[in-house]
């Protein structure tokens, strides 16, 4: 057999060459782009558009927050902010155990709480009161920060007497200093805001806590989130029921709350939020004074019974008229005799038509004894 073979000029070759590199390239570059626009898409994807007016717990790691309403109530960079903000994430207060303001504030910076564990006594005094009362009765309150003045409280940067509680909310800010130049709330202390829990439109997820201690104390909450539409429509339930006991026996505080919160996404820019809370609060805190004995320097002073209409003193019955012994019971006077609003003996009158008082005082309250 003869093989006929025609030899293509050197031209043609360079020619042929050229073309398919051409090729070559033009199909990856078609291939590059095509690939760029996908990783574009799934970019477009996966951005976490925020309203400028929230926050989002996603961009949270650990202790550390990067954003924050505190300082132009608006969603701002915390590294861009001037004030003095500390942000706790929720894995700071589950950390640190903290579920109300009493436990939260002896970790933060410049700031002291009253209360059975607290960092400070903080004890006003008013007629009819005792001087730890307002922090038995409302231990929210009983705040103070950089030496100056409480904190205001605020949930979701609206005034809220409530006191706190971590079952519905994930994320405490304090704001020190005063603040009334950016949202009308001034104290001079500044204001700690929690962040109360939302109904969440792209996950169902809840936790169910149990705690307890060596006081006998029985804690019971739950958190659940449902989502009944994807990305549309979400509710938000949670309950508390806090059986608190002390070191003094005496002494327990019960707390039941119930929270309901939904959320209704129509449009994806635009969200329709709602949230109800209801509680019932009830028990005896701590008392965190000494007990004040107002009865021994009544003894040592022979048991002496006071006039308040004629500004006389009697002992046994008999007038005290020698003037020494009078200056002496007026000095010591306010140890038992006129305060008796906060727990020292009254004037005892047997007779309510005499102005004759008895020779006895008897103690207000069975505390002072």
């Amino acid at each position: 057999s003869v093989t006929l073979k025609k030899k293509i000029p050197h031209a043609a070759e360079c020619l042929l060459l050229s073309l398919s590199l051409s090729l070559l390239l033009g199909g990856s570059s078609v291939q590059a782009q095509v690939a760029a626009n996908k990783l574009e898409e799934k970019r477009k994807d996966d951005v976490l558009m925020l309203s400028p007016f929230e926050i989002s717990e996603k961009l949270t790691v650990g202790y550390l927050a990067n954003d924050t309403l505190a300082g132009t109530r608006i969603n701002t960079k915390l590294k861009d902010v001037a004030n003095s903000v500390q942000v706790l994430t929720k894995e700071f207060l589950e950390d640190t155990g903290a579920t109300s303001y009493d436990d939260l504030l002896i970790y933060t910076t410049s700031t002291e709480v009253g209360g059975i564990g607290g960092n400070a006594t903080l004890d006003s005094l008013d007629s009819g009161t005792q001087r730890d009362e307002f922090s038995r009765r409302e231990p929210q309150f009983a705040t103070r920060v950089r030496g100056l003045a409480r904190l205001d409280l605020a949930r979701d940067y609206f005034l809220s007497y409530v006191a706190l509680d971590t079952y519905i909310s994930s994320e405490v800010t304090i704001n020190r200093g005063p603040n009334a130049s950016l949202f009308g709330l001034g104290s001079p202390g500044g204001i700690s805001n929690a962040a109360v829990d939302r109904a969440m439109t792209d996950r169902s997820f809840g936790e169910f806590n149990l705690r307890t201690d060596n006081y006998g104390t029985f804690r019971k909450s739950l958190n659940y989130n449902q989502v009944l539409l994807k990305d549309k429509l979400a509710l938000r339930v949670a309950a508390l029921n806090n059986d608190q006991r002390f070191e003094q026996n005496q002494a327990k505080f019960k707390d039941e709350r119930y929270f309901i919160a939904a959320t209704w996404r129509p449009m994806k820019n635009f969200a329709v939020r709602a949230n109800y809370e209801k509680g019932e609060g009830f028990g005896n805190r701590p008392v965190t004074r000494l007990p004040t004995d107002r009865i021994t320097p009544w003894l040592i002073n022979g048991k002496p019974a006071y006039n308040p209409l004629t500004n006389q003193w009697f002992i046994n019955n008999a007038l005290v008229t020698n003037a020494a012994h009078v200056a002496q019971l007026n000095a010591s006077s306010s140890a038992y005799t006129l305060g008796t609003a906060n727990g020292a003996p009254v004037i005892v009158f047997n007779d309510p038509n005499s102005s004759t008082p008895a020779p006895t005082v008897m103690p207000l309250s069975k505390q002072d004894c």
